[in-house]
């Protein structure tokens, strides 16, 4: 009888083989000490525990399947081979050893699978109209189960409902409320559980919604005989139809007199119309235009003319051309009157006095070291004369060069809506 203190044995309790790998069961038994003494001979016999079946007794695989197989280092460590691991392998495994009593022990094949995303429960690429909820899917199966997290392509933020942003979200479902076309891309369904790979799948989302456009400068002055370039933005989803018209509702082609350039970033169009030597016929309103299957809509751009400076500067200095234009508005600018100026080829509204600025005393031009002309708005009292001028409308004028004369720029302009307005004479 041998008693279990006279052999040692190990069998791995709990190991993992990933599907489709090749692991091994071990036993080691240091029984030649003893073996020499008794001249006995024991037999190690493999059993799967889970089907109650014998796999190897000895050196034969007794089993019938052909991923069995079994290996010893002389007759002391015994090895069970199991080929192309599948996840039905899983379970008890025992070795046992004819002994008596017999001895045995028992390991337990932990099969991991890696994750892999199934694609009849996934969303598929999704097209939506802006405003909408969208609701995006991705489930993923393996063994530890794999967890989900969503990305975007690229490192854009996910807007969560709550109005957060975050890099990822984690779950098998990706709620977006109110779906914008800043959200438009390919989402990320990326499927995890320790075992490599880790898979993922691109799910598209295109969001639909009609054509806007906006336009930086609506007023674009130039003179006769240079180029200019009208400039549009648009944004549109599906891909708009983009042209431009001239005020008479024609098309403006490709031309060795236009010039037409397109720049498009997903979504976001900037149109660009290069009108080359301009004439007096070229001056008037230009559309852009843009159209989809969900609508169209268009903005304008009065081209105007500038004219051209009476004078050039021919390197006379600046202050003789200061002294010029002083003496140019000189007759205009007597004390109280009222001079009206058309602006982009129309009457302003207000009618503009130009005076005299007084550095530190008293009147309009009060302001410390103030130097030069001013311009304030003129308006009628509660008796409908002609009252004084309003101090938040005074505005200083500045003299520059221009490149083919003198201008005056109107520094901080009240009168107007937004920007720098210059004059050449």
């Amino acid at each position: 009888m041998l008693s279990p203190s006279t052999i040692l044995q190990r069998v791995h309790s709990a190991f993992g083989g990933i599907d489709g790998s090749k692991p091994e069961l071990y036993i080691c038994i240091s029984i030649m000490d003893w073996f020499k003494v008794h001249r006995l001979y024991f037999r190690v016999a493999w059993l799967q525990v889970n089907s109650q079946t014998v796999l190897t007794i000895h050196i034969h695989v007794i089993t019938k399947n052909r991923r069995i197989g079994v290996t010893h280092g002389e007759h002391q460590t015994w090895y069970l081979h199991i080929k192309n691991v599948r996840k039905a392998d899983e379970g008890y495994y025992m070795c046992q050893i004819n002994t008596d009593p017999m001895m045995s022990q028992m390991g337990y094949l932990t099969v991991v699978v890696a994750p892999d995303i199934l694609d009849y429960a996934t969303s598929t690429d999704m097209i939506v109209r802006e405003g909408s909820n969208v609701n995006l899917k991705c489930m993923a199966r393996g063994s530890p189960e794999p967890s989900i997290t969503w990305k975007r392509e690229g490192g854009d933020l996910i807007r969560l409902p709550s109005g957060e942003e975050v890099a990822g979200v984690n779950g098998s479902t990706l709620n977006i409320s109110r779906v914008n076309r800043r959200q438009m891309g390919p989402y990320l369904c990326i499927a995890s559980n320790g075992v490599p790979p880790s898979v993922s799948k691109r799910i598209m989302l295109i969001v639909h919604f009609p054509p806007m456009i906006w336009i930086q400068n609506q007023m674009v002055g130039a003179y006769e005989g240079e180029h200019v370039t009208l400039e549009c933005h648009s944004e549109a989803f599906p891909k708009p139809i983009n042209y431009w018209t001239t005020d008479t509702g024609e098309i403006v082609p490709q031309s060795d007199k236009y010039e037409l350039e397109t720049l498009e970033n997903n979504y976001k169009v900037i149109m660009k119309l290069k009108i080359k030597s301009i004439s007096t016929l070229d001056f008037g309103s230009y559309k852009c235009v843009s159209k989809n299957s969900l609508g169209d809509t268009d903005g304008s751009i009065q081209l105007y003319a500038i004219p051209r400076p009476s004078k050039r500067s021919n390197g006379t200095s600046k202050r003789e051309w200061e002294t010029a234009a002083k003496h140019l508005l000189e007759p205009l600018t007597s004390t109280g009157s009222n001079i009206r100026y058309v602006n982009l080829g129309r009457a302003l509204a207000e009618e503009v006095v130009l005076r005299r600025g007084k550095g530190e005393s008293g009147g309009i031009g009060k302001r410390k070291r103030s130097r030069g002309w001013w311009v304030g708005s003129a308006r009628k009292n509660t008796k409908g004369e002609s009252g004084e001028f309003l101090k938040q409308h005074v505005t200083p004028i500045i003299f520059h060069f221009c490149p083919s004369g003198y201008r005056l720029t109107l520094a901080r302009p009240v009168l107007f809506s937004a920007g720098k307005h210059e004059f050449c004479f």
